[in-house]
């Protein structure tokens, strides 16, 4: 087993190791690379439309052997938020906004689902999911506002604002959150990268007590990520960095390749001691 003691990576998918439905140059090494020096790392992603059964079989159909465990996605930190924050919470006091699929990954205590999505049930709370898969009008955005008006604070499972599939770019949930933002009275909760809920969830995955160290394209959320829990980051230079990036929000590590980023983390691995205290 991974030595889970000594430190820990959480690698983003989309546009680090993964883009366009492909690897990106250079992952299939990478990965190796982390088996071979037995890291432990889970693969943080955003993407809420797919399960990781889901993607490990479609990163397996290009050669990656990654298992559905190792990806940590909106839901676990959804699960962890409503489990440990709201544990008393009622079915029916969220409105979980999303496919009748992909509530099923909700835990149990959870019970979103069974609620009517369409009806007015005055929630507590008005969760985004994945609305690409979602039928929804303006009349159903319109009872959202009202939701919002009453009171119901507004959880999301991604605060990006796009992504791209192929040559084509489309709305992401948190164009939604816009739209909304002027109608709360409190901030939204972001429940996807760079939420901490999203390390804690990929702590516990993998029975970590180290450092930990966020690899990343995107400077608001696996940089920031990374800052907001007081560990280490590394900037890869494709995807969604933006030239200039680095000086926004500084890393730790920048790197062009993948390559580059597995020698940078090499080094890293090898000058921590062998474990930290347990954090039992």
């Amino acid at each position: 087993m991974p030595n889970a003691s000594k430190a820990f990576f959480c690698f983003d998918a989309e546009g680090t190791l993964w883009e366009s439905g492909q690897p990106v140059p250079g992952c299939g090494e990478f990965l190796a690379l982390a088996e071979r020096q037995s890291w432990p790392y889970v693969v943080l992603t955003n993407t809420v439309s797919l399960s990781p059964q889901q993607l490990s079989r479609a990163w397996a159909r290009q050669g990656l052997k990654v298992p559905a465990w190792r990806f940590v996605t909106p839901f676990d930190a959804l699960n962890r938020f409503l489990e440990q924050k709201y544990p008393a919470t009622k079915e029916g006091d969220f409105r979980w906004v999303g496919s009748r699929r992909q509530a099923q990954r909700l835990s149990r205590r959870s019970s979103v689902h069974k609620a009517q999505q369409h009806q007015e049930q005055n929630p507590t709370w008005v969760v985004l999911g994945d609305l690409e898969s979602f039928s929804w009008n303006l009349k159903f955005l319109n009872m959202l506002v009202n939701d919002l008006r009453r009171g119901a604070r507004l959880a999301t499972l991604s605060p990006s604002l796009f992504y791209r599939r192929g040559a084509q770019w489309r709305l992401d949930t948190g164009s939604f959150v816009r739209l909304f933002e002027p109608f709360l009275d409190v901030p939204p909760v972001i429940l996807g990268k760079p939420n901490p809920l999203v390390i804690e969830a990929a702590r516990y995955r993998l029975g970590a007590t180290g450092p930990m160290c966020v690899v990343g394209d995107d400077i608001t959320t696996d940089v920031q990520l990374a800052h907001t829990v007081g560990g280490a980051s590394l900037l890869l230079r494709r995807g969604k960095y933006k030239p200039g990036d680095e000086n926004r929000l500084a890393p730790t590590w920048c790197a062009t390749t993948l390559e580059q980023a597995g020698s940078i983390l090499e080094q890293w691995w090898a000058s921590l001691p062998e474990s930290y205290p347990s954090l039992a």
